[in-house]
């Protein structure tokens, strides 16, 4: 293959934008005062019936009802305590507000899925950026992720979102519980924490992805690495391999492209129709199994 010419620059923290707290923009409040996350839960007592059909207590355990629909989204042991998805995602508003980042121009998008079972708020802050290449422009993005069905801890994961092609960029350094599984309250110093760790995490990777855009790869060592993605398929090598045709003619035969490659999988690939109301939860599964190829040997020997 041959090497796409195109300029790149040496990265330094200087190229990506965050803008101190004293020059953020914040007369205007980007946080919802409502939102379909917000839908009200209960426990319940768990049921079966014995064998003359009458319905019998089981101790121990409690079922999490949505009771605006009376969808059963979870079901737990005594000990889990039900905190409402509200007070979680304010608390983490207001833990954004509380800190240095600069929310001029930041957008919520929230979504529901499985019934409610799993909820996802994406954060973009479109101050926050940073440019790999010349052109090629990555924002922040917090990703937070709250469960009913003990899949998902609530949970803060940062990544970036490439404008050229709005792929889902994937930190190496994966998600931070904001504080763990359930609990009665919501602790902002944690949060905050969380939040300036997020920032950290962003600038590891940036710098990450400005040294992948100027790494050459052979043919060899692609189709090497993208036969050791995880869980792979037919069907699936040939997607990523479509993947990367498109993004190395666009960043050349570089690292850069082939983590673009799996990450373009992630986020377009179309899911069935059936599962369009859930493409969110979707494409964080995936996402995590392109973490899980970061991690591999296959690609750390290419990215080292």
């Amino acid at each position: 293959m041959e090497t796409n010419s195109a300029e790149v620059i040496p990265f330094d923290r200087s190229l990506v934008t965050v803008p101190g707290k004293q020059e953020a923009t914040r007369s205007v409040s980007p946080f919802p005062d409502d939102s379909p996350l917000y839908f009200p839960v209960e426990s319940r007592s768990v049921c079966v019936n014995d064998a003359e059909g009458s319905p019998q207590s089981v101790s121990g355990y409690q079922a999490i009802v949505r009771t605006d629909t009376n969808a059963v989204l979870g079901i737990h042991g005594r000990g889990y305590k039900v905190v409402p998805n509200e007070p979680l995602f304010r608390g983490f508003d207001e833990a954004l507000q509380a800190s240095d980042l600069d929310l001029s121009g930041l957008t919520i998008d929230d979504h529901v899925n499985y019934g409610g079972r799993r909820v996802i708020r994406h954060y973009r802050f479109p101050t926050i950026t940073a440019e790999p290449r010349i052109g090629d422009v990555v924002e922040l993005r917090i990703s937070v992720i709250n469960s009913f069905d003990s899949g998902n801890a609530f949970a803060a994961q940062v990544g970036g979102m490439r404008l050229w092609c709005l792929n889902g960029a994937v930190s190496l350094q994966g998600s931070a519980s904001v504080y763990g599984r359930h609990t009665s309250g919501f602790d902002n110093a944690r949060a905050l924490t969380k939040i300036n760790e997020a920032i950290e995490r962003y600038l590891v990777a940036a710098t990450d992805w400005s040294e992948w855009s100027q790494r050459e790869l052979t043919s060899l060592q692609t189709q090497t690495a993208l036969e050791a993605f995880p869980d792979l398929n037919p069907t699936l090598l040939k997607r990523l391999e479509q993947a990367w045709t498109i993004e190395s003619d666009h960043a050349g035969n570089t690292v850069w492209a082939l983590y673009n490659a799996v990450t373009r999988w992630s986020t377009h690939t179309p899911v069935r129709q059936s599962s369009e109301p859930n493409r969110a939860s979707i494409v964080m599964d995936r996402e995590r199994r392109v973490r899980q190829f970061m991690h591999s040997r296959a690609f750390k020997k290419l990215a080292a």
